[in-house]
């Protein structure tokens, strides 16, 4: 019989706890909210799987739409980087280079941009050195 995954917010039977944390900032003049979030789930009852994903929303007429929306896998060599995120959040270094080099480059990709796309790519990758900040 295969070992199921543990089930949102439940504890598996080796320890694997599925969790997500977000950090959202507004900008001082409420046009722009930068969300970033930090999810581990579990691939079954002992292997976690560790997601950063960051979104640039803009306001346009009074509402919130997504500019550029990334999902990043994180490789087994980062796992201990992320658990850390969800264990103490962001770290100064870490929030000022989301809100910096990230926000700049997610500023001048077109709306409609993921991690599919060509320059969603290249975002992601930089939004991934968040860990090592």
């Amino acid at each position: 019989m295969p070992t199921l995954a543990a089930g949102p917010g439940t504890v598996a039977a080796s320890g694997c706890t599925e969790f997500s944390v977000s950090f959202a900032l507004l900008t001082t003049d409420n046009s722009r909210q930068i969300s970033f979030g930090v999810t581990r789930g579990c691939l079954d009852a002992s292997t976690p799987l560790y997601v950063i994903s960051f979104v640039l929303r803009d306001k346009i007429d009074g509402e919130f739409q997504d500019r550029v929306r990334l999902l990043i896998t994180v490789g087994p060599e980062s796992h201990d980087k992320a658990q850390a995120i969800i264990d103490r959040g962001l770290r100064s270094a870490q929030k000022n280079f989301l809100e910096g080099p990230v926000t700049t480059k997610a500023k001048a990709a077109p709306a409609g941009t993921t991690e599919s796309t060509a320059k969603g790519a290249a975002i992601a990758k930089e939004t991934a050195k968040v860990l090592d900040k």
